[in-house]
């Protein structure tokens, strides 16, 4: 019986963050792309707005805050822009997801296997075999959220407020309100770790059905709930704690330029990161599950250091 790898249980979102500023080009990259292509399509709304909002008599030079209907406003059309941004950047990390989903990797000291750094071609090469297997995993993906706010709000919400809500105060109101969005956003949650690990299925074991895919992530997210909890919970964490922090400190900047544009792309990496890092995750607990000889096999990515 093959010797299983190490099982990263309270560690993989640490590892697999660090897995990805190992290997920093593939983040500086995907970082920068959508650096360029976010400035090139907001940039002109953003600078109409910020001009008009200046001028107001309570502005106080203060750059407000951007509202879309503002935005709208001021520069007709602009909603289509902000959209078609909305669809370029989830095409592109559907295609991002195969090179993303290669970059996690098992570390077993005992057995000598670490995982090598892949270059940026090598993440988009991944990217371009995996393109239409992420597509249909994403399309599951989005018709799974749709049944489940669908099954939520429109089955589960009214059946409860007719039973439990009415004629209470509104302090009871209030709790139900919270618990309601809070249940909704666990479920969401679930399904986004889902994707996640039905694309590592998808890489690890070359697999081609994308349903087969669903089925195999919701087989391990059955079995090992703490562990894949823990993990993309340890990311999401991460990455909502940052983009917090950078959101005070784009608050203080002021009329700065320079410094709100450093906290703009401090942001955008940042969002970056945890994406990719939700990937290395699902691969990282993948692998855990599988013998040091199938991970040497099935991943040509790793590397054999000598004792």
């Amino acid at each position: 019986m093959n010797a299983a790898t190490d099982k990263p249980v309270l560690t993989s979102g640490f590892i697999a963050i660090s897995r990805v500023l190992q290997t920093w080009r593939i983040w500086f990259s995907v970082s920068l792309f959508f650096v360029v292509v976010g400035t090139a399509i907001v940039l002109p709304a953003y600078g109409d707005l910020r001009a008009a909002l200046d001028r107001l008599p309570t502005a106080r030079g203060e750059f407000g805050t951007m509202l879309l209907g503002e935005v709208e406003r001021l520069r007709p059309g602009t909603r289509p822009s902000i959209d078609a941004w909305g669809l370029l950047a989830t095409l592109c990390w559907i295609f991002a997801a195969g090179g993303a989903a290669t970059i996690g990797g098992v570390v077993d000291r005992r057995e000598r296997v670490r995982p090598r750094a892949i270059s940026v071609a090598a993440f988009l090469g991944q990217g371009g075999r995996y393109f239409f297997r992420s597509l249909r995993t994403w399309l599951i993906f989005i018709l799974l959220v749709l049944l489940w706010a669908w099954a939520w709000r429109d089955v589960a919400v009214p059946f409860l407020e007719e039973r439990y809500v009415l004629g209470g105060d509104e302090r009871m109101q209030f709790r139900y309100d919270v618990i309601r969005d809070v249940v909704f956003a666990i479920g969401v949650f679930k399904l986004w770790m889902l994707r996640r690990l039905a694309m590592g299925f998808l890489v690890v074991h070359e697999r081609r059905s994308a349903l087969r895919a669903w089925l195999s992530a919701l087989g391990f997210l059955f079995f090992h709930p703490i562990r894949s909890f823990f993990g993309f919970g340890v990311v999401a964490a991460f990455g909502a704690a940052a983009l917090v922090a950078l959101s005070f400190a784009l608050r203080f900047a002021g009329e700065r330029l320079w410094a709100e544009v450093l906290v703009a792309l401090a942001i955008v990496f940042v969002y970056q990161l945890t994406l990719l890092a939700a990937y290395a995750v699902a691969r990282l607990l993948i692998e855990s599950d599988q013998p040091v000889e199938f991970v040497r096999t099935k991943d040509p990515l790793l590397l054999d250091v000598p004792a």
